[in-house]
């Protein structure tokens, strides 16, 4: 991806569409400049003549973005230039990291890029923060009161920061430290504007291009000592901030604060942190030593421990390696400091009213099909949500839509049937509460379909795909599948759900323009970052095909196993089905038989393996599966050109394979049914 695109797209649409292959998939940011930069701000460098000097303000690459993934509204942030990327991603689940390949691999070119998530990182360098520093004041402290899910107050905190010499030696110069902290305080702004309704604003900036500071000290404590008499010597009267902090890339210093200072003695003020070689490890610690001046205290070292905090932002070091999340215990220990002590923050406090949908309508348009259709009255909502009651079932959330959008269908629904619908504009509340604004209810009934088909034109708006792969195989092989979806001539909303050995796993969202086509060269990472086997169902608004292949590579070249790839979808079985001449088990071929149970019940299939005419099976093969599930055995009874004899009680897909052991080619055929 070339920064120089990327930079031109965001400032034409606000808009910014990435493929994260760390298993977010596709993902369409909302996205607008976030400037942290004071309208007060300046910034200077002490050079080597010991002469102070001012530094021209930087242009504002930093942006925020916000989108909707697997049912969750996610926040982003993102510096943005014409030479350099990156990000975090914040989801609920994880922490996705956007970085250059550069910072990794100088050679790398500019649109080369890292992407991985947090619980993708394995500690390096230990590190921990040292004892922070408490004030020698009683420690007050306030239940946070309620704030109502209509009003949103965000507290503005003013920052100071400081790189010392080696700091600004190992970025490359004053003004490239002082950018880097800045795109690293709008990732920090993230994780506290998001859990903590806290925002970050950078007054002052300074900067040492002289190579004796006044910051002498081997430990970190006498450092943060050297820091705050300096700054309290020559800032504390010139500069207005609420916490200073700074960057230091001398070894080993890790990060250290006063501890419960914000609004309470600017005079102590100040926290520092070390370079660290991660992008991620410079966010935590950051927002770490940051979350020390609002008086958050180590939750691994009260007494007793708080276990539900263990692998959060406030844990004392890196074992194991800290998420970007602040656990309960630490947000109520800021939300009470901020509660009492505030008098120097900026407060702004918004009411939040979400205009509901109008004019909610439904209207189907085939046995397994409703369309959708409403009013959309708010200006302010970041999402739509879609709620849906099924026969027999409560109410459930179905998908959630991005902003502006005024119709929908879902798909994927039984015939003859009634569902009651109804739509949620939804706005970011306070405390991580959404408010809604809600629509009329609707009921609508899906037309009758025979499942027998008669010779009626197939329904290409439903495809079921009964088994795909991301998983080792035998031999060292590793199974991957390809999904090729072709749309026509109508932009298309395909709803997309994985069924796994215990039932459904997840679902997606996804769009594609008319006459249009995607690819996907291994579906279960890129779309659900799913490992292991399952049966894929894709249900949309408008015809559209589906085809799909399990493959693996090796030295000696490409070997398939075609799923499906016929013009019509494949049909569920019921009561009788047989697979004729399709088995062998012997020195060179392998043999595995298959079910997706399709129905919304528990039902037990059972495959008798059969070499000759006889009443007795060679083997028995029973399928004991829950609702929506999937499964796979192999046939152990060796023979050839053998059939199996299945015995449906409800309805299901049935597949039988055979695998050349030599070269893993395999032959995929659905039965015949009998009745």
């Amino acid at each position: 991806m070339n920064p120089i695109d990327i930079e031109a797209r965001v400032k034409a649409s606000n808009r910014l569409k990435l493929q994260l292959r760390s298993g977010l998939g596709l993902v369409d940011f909302r996205v607008e400049q976030r400037n942290l930069l004071s309208s007060r701000y300046r910034a200077a460098v002490t050079g080597e003549d010991g002469v102070r000097r001012q530094l021209p303000s930087p242009q504002v690459t930093t942006y925020k973005g916000t989108a909707v993934v697997d049912q969750e509204i996610v926040q982003a942030r993102f510096t943005i230039t014409s030479d350099r990327f990156e990000g975090v991603v914040l989801t609920p689940g994880d922490w996705h990291y956007i970085e250059p390949l550069r910072n990794y691999l100088p050679s790398a070119k500019v649109s080369e890029l890292v992407v991985y998530k947090q619980s993708d990182i394995r500690p390096g360098k230990e590190w921990r923060c040292h004892a922070p520093r408490r004030l020698q004041k009683g420690r007050d402290t306030l239940e946070a009161g309620a704030v109502g899910t209509d009003t949103i107050t965000t507290f503005t905190t003013e920052v100071a920061t400081e790189a010392d010499y080696e700091y600004v030696q190992a970025l490359g110069g004053p003004s490239a430290a002082n950018r880097e902290i800045i795109s690293i305080l709008n990732q920090v702004e993230g994780i506290y504007e998001t859990q903590l309704k806290l925002e970050l604003e950078i007054v002052f900036q300074h900067a040492w291009s002289r190579s004796n500071d006044p910051y002498t000290a081997t430990d970190s404590s006498d450092l943060l000592d050297e820091f705050t008499e300096y700054w309290n010597d020559n800032f504390y009267y010139s500069e207005d901030y609420d916490v200073a902090h700074l960057w230091t890339d001398k070894d080993d210093m890790g990060g250290i604060a006063w501890i419960g200072t914000v609004c309470r003695d600017r005079r102590a003020g100040y926290s520092l942190s070390s370079r660290q070689f991660r992008r991620s490890a410079n966010i935590s610690i950051v927002a770490h030593e940051i979350g020390h001046s609002f008086d958050a205290d180590h939750p691994n070292e009260e007494d007793p421990p708080i276990a539900s905090c263990a692998a959060t932002i406030m844990q004392s070091g890196w074992d194991p390696y800290p998420s970007l999340t602040f656990c309960q215990f630490s947000r109520n220990e800021i939300r009470n400091h901020v509660s009492t002590w505030n008098s120097c923050l900026d407060a702004e406090s918004e009411t939040i009213t979400v205009n509901p949908p109008s004019n909610l309508t439904a209207e189907a348009i085939g046995a397994s099909q409703i369309s959708l259709t409403w009013r959309d009255n708010s200006t302010n909502e970041i999402t739509f949500t879609i709620a849906r009651r099924s026969p027999g079932k409560d109410w459930d959330v179905q998908v959630l839509l991005p902003p502006n959008r005024t119709e929908f269908v879902d798909a994927g629904l039984l015939p003859a049937s009634t569902y009651s619908y109804q739509v949620f504009a939804v706005a970011q509340g306070s405390d991580d509460e959404p408010v809604y604004g809600e629509s009329n209810v609707v009921t609508a009934t899906t037309l009758y379909s025979d499942p027998g088909g008669g010779g009626e034109t197939p329904d290409l708006t439903r495809w079921v795909i009964p088994t795909m792969a991301n998983s080792p195989g035998r031999e060292g092989a590793y199974y991957r599948t390809k999904v090729i979806l072709s749309n026509f001539d109508s932009d298309l909303d395909v709803t997309i759900r994985l069924y796994g050995p215990s039932g459904p796993v997840a679902w997606r969202h996804q769009r594609v323009k008319a006459n249009y086509y995607r690819t996907w060269n291994n579906f279960l990472e890129q779309i659900f970052d799913y490992r292991g086997a399952g049966a894929v169902e894709f249900a949309g608004n408008a015809p559209f095909t589906v085809s799909a292949e399990v493959y693996t590579t090796s030295s000696h070249g490409k070997y398939t196993t075609v799923v499906h790839n016929g013009p019509v979808p494949l049909t569920p079985y019921s009561s009788l089905a047989e697979s004729v001449g399709v088995v062998t088990v012997d020195r060179f071929t392998r043999t595995n038989a298959g079910v997706f149970n399709s129905s919304n019940q528990s039902q037990t299939v059972t495959a008798r393996v059969y070499y000759s005419a006889s009443d007795d099976p060679n083997q028995t093969i029973t399928f004991s599966l829950p609702p929506k599930a999937w499964a796979q055995k192999s046939v152990s009874a060796r023979g050839e050109g053998g059939y199996i004899y299945w015995t449906i009680p409800r309805e299901a897909y049935l597949w039988v394979v055979s695998v050349d052991n030599r070269s893993n080619d395999g032959t995929l055929a659905v039965p015949i049914p009998l009745e």
